[in-house]
């Protein structure tokens, strides 16, 4: 629902094109208005149109200390989107309080999700958790109890595949590119030198011939190549930080191709091919790929009623008249922040949350009598 908003400018700040204004947000039930920062630029630049996205998606955390989904009615803590949450809020330099708290949340939860007792490791989860610890300054061998780094080379086979089969399931169901290319890039992130070569090897080996990668690491017709191919944001950068150049053209050539219907790639998935690509030196695909998911923000052309202060600055699914899902607004945010995963990021506002804005129209001339 869109909320009432009393505007009171205490000055301008005026620093790399942005305009930082003050605003008063008027009262709710849960209090009297405070102060948030509102975002203004002539010009909207990608990270000032970024940092709004992460302000709408820090107010979705309300008061709690991660994100939830809804399936068939009833609401379940959403794991994976509460770590792309504090990615996002992370590069932005938007919401410290927000990621300390999810953060805590997440390594009281590891118990649960990864090396516990009884359940295997997630490569993938553990991966993202240790490059997760790195950007929140926690140490990954000590994070909810657990060490990180040996609950995920814990699962690395002797062929360089990370994963365990489920049981019941075969051998070779174990693990996936998605989770082989986060545990590549976590491992550089601690240490370069100590990637393991056959690691990268077991990744390459499984790309399919249009570049893409399968679901799964049973690599054909039926379980992923072709139609369903598709290269995730980490299995691209874990190439590049490899050095396997062909690889790596395959992978950039089958997103610039896939890319190309705007309309049929989610906004999660354009903010991880902007990240892909980047990783990839490929600036002019990264700049057409977030290009392409800013076009569904809701932001100052957009028609009056979708501009209140309750969706500003939200990315929508496919268009800007979409649903807004903040697990896939987080993706499209670390993603389209262009930023490496895993590394230390200072506050750029760490007060209230902030909003984008709109420039204020220019004044009409008066006629000349």
């Amino acid at each position: 629902m869109p909320i009432r908003a009393h505007r009171r400018l205490f000055g301008l700040l005026l620093t790399s094109g942005l305009v930082l204004t003050t605003v008063l947000v008027g009262a709710t039930s849960s209090g009297p208005p405070k102060a948030v920062a509102e975002l203004i630029a002539e010009d909207q630049p990608i990270p000032t149109r970024l940092m709004g996205a992460a302000g709408w998606l820090g107010r979705q955390f309300g008061q709690e200390d991660h994100l939830s989904f809804t399936f068939e009615g009833e609401s379940f803590p959403d794991e994976a989107g509460t770590v792309d949450a504090v990615f996002a809020l992370s590069v932005t330099g938007v919401g410290p309080d927000i990621q300390r708290r999810a953060t805590d949340w997440l390594a009281a939860r590891t118990t649960t999700s990864t090396g516990a007792p009884g359940k295997s490791v997630n490569p993938e989860h553990t991966a993202r958790l240790i490059l997760l610890a790195l950007a929140q300054g926690r140490d990954p061998h000590a994070f909810g109890g657990h060490d990180l780094v040996v609950d995920l080379t814990s699962v690395m086979g002797a062929d360089g595949r990370f994963g365990v089969p489920a049981a019941g399931e075969p051998a070779a169901k174990a693990g996936n590119p998605r989770g082989q290319g986060a545990a590549i890039v976590a491992l550089y992130r601690l240490a370069p030198e100590k990637v393991p070569a056959k690691a990268v090897d077991y990744l390459v080996e499984n790309q399919c011939v249009d570049g893409g990668f399968p679901d799964d690491f049973i690599a054909d017709e039926e379980t992923g190549c072709g139609a369903n191919s598709t290269v995730p944001a980490l299995v691209l950068e874990a190439l590049a930080l490899s050095g396997r150049k062909e690889a790596v053209e395959a992978a950039t050539g089958w997103v610039d191709r896939y890319t190309g219907s705007t309309y049929g790639v989610n906004t999660g998935d354009l903010g991880g091919y902007t990240y892909g690509a980047t990783a990839a030196g490929d600036r002019t695909l990264s700049t057409k790929s977030v290009g392409r998911m800013l076009k569904r923000q809701v932001s100052c052309g957009l028609p009056a009623d979708l501009l209140g202060l309750g969706l500003r600055g939200a990315i929508g699914y496919r268009t800007a008249n979409d649903e807004f899902l903040p697990a896939v607004v987080a993706k499209a945010v670390w993603g389209g922040a262009r930023k490496p995963l895993g590394q230390r990021a200072k506050p750029v506002l760490p007060g209230p949350l902030p909003i984008l804005g709109c420039p204020a129209p220019a004044p009409t001339a008066k006629p000349v009598a």
